[in-house]
């Protein structure tokens, strides 16, 4: 019985991706995903052939999903000689990478590790905007690098915000993100690093799950249910996309700028990064074994390979158009 019920949802499976349905495609193959692992064997022969129609089924999913498995990603920085794992990451304009192990801010160049500067609490994210490097904290500052010194910037906090869950800079201006008060702030921002007294940019229920933000002109939000809403001018769109399988975990991160077509998530719960067409298509999706302790990602400017942070270790991806 349970053999026929396979038999049928595979034609059902052809015939979806006849019809270029996806979504089904998908259900339909986890759905004999979950009927193969139902299966009683009777004897080793029967166990030999479940588990090769359990990995044609794995395969056939992930070519639906356009999910690549890279058995040995390249490593592009070795960080080990340092000693240290690093949290966090981000491509530099002169093509080198800032990252950050707890509280030191420290520059990867020419394969070595220097320090740059040491911030007064665990850093949370860095960013850049034209010449200038800020760092969120977890305990909730903004600071600016300054020469060698990581300081508060010109920033007050709306009365309103009490957290910094996740913040995003787009054409000078700092979008906050903050759980607590389900909302995101807004601070007009200059060149030279200056902003202003903040607005509530945005409220909204939904908030109180997210986990990370990113802005292109349109502002998408994480969920910690895997879930990307999209905002316009504070309002919450309606945003239409292809939902990865397996579901977006927690912890994950979202990335984009104003020049790109695509959404990058980092996706550590799923050793994965998914890149995400801002239509809602999936365009590919990498894992790896390698990708153990995933915790940042960073866009190259001509978006012709993704570098990842792992650990000690910076993998780079090429994507392909």
């Amino acid at each position: 019985e349970t053999l026929v019920l396979i038999a049928q949802k595979k034609e059902a499976v052809n015939n979806s991706i006849i019809y270029n349905d996806e979504k089904s495609a998908e259900k339909l193959l986890s759905e004999i995903d979950a009927l193969l692992r139902g299966v009683t064997a009777a004897n080793k022969n029967q166990e030999n052939q479940i588990a090769g129609y359990l990995e044609d089924n794995r395969r056939e999913l992930n070519k639906i999903s356009h999910i690549n498995d890279i058995p040995t990603p390249f490593v592009f920085a070795d960080l080990s000689a340092s000693g240290t794992s690093f949290q966090h990451l981000i491509h530099a304009p002169d093509g080198d990478y800032l990252i950050s192990s707890g509280s030191t801010l420290s520059k990867w160049k020419d394969g070595k590790v220097t320090e740059v500067a040491i911030s007064p609490g665990v850093i949370g994210r860095i960013f850049l905007n034209g010449s200038n490097t800020f760092v969120t904290t977890v305990d909730n500052a903004f600071l600016r690098l300054t020469g060698s010194t990581l300081a508060p910037a010109t920033f007050s906090a709306h009365s309103e915000q009490k957290v910094i869950t996740a913040a995003s800079l787009y054409t000078n201006n700092l979008y906050v993100l903050d759980t607590v008060s389900k909302s995101i702030f807004k601070y007009n921002g200059t060149s030279s690093g200056i902003f202003s007294a903040g607005t509530v940019w945005a409220r909204d229920d939904a908030l109180a799950q997210a986990q990370d933000i990113t802005i292109d002109g349109n502002l998408y939000a994480l969920g910690a249910d895997g879930r990307i809403s999209k905002y316009l001018r504070g309002q919450r769109v309606d945003f239409s996309y292809h939902e990865p399988t397996p579901r977006i975990g927690n912890n994950a991160k979202i990335y984009t700028t104003k020049e790109s077509n695509y959404l990058y998530i980092l996706d550590p719960d799923n050793k994965r990064v998914i890149i995400m067409e801002k239509q809602g298509a999936i365009k590919d999706q990498f894992t790896s074994k390698e990708f153990s302790d995933l915790s940042d990602l960073a866009m190259l400017p001509d978006e012709s390979s993704v570098a990842v942070l792992s650990g000690s270790k910076i993998y780079l991806i090429a994507i392909t158009e």
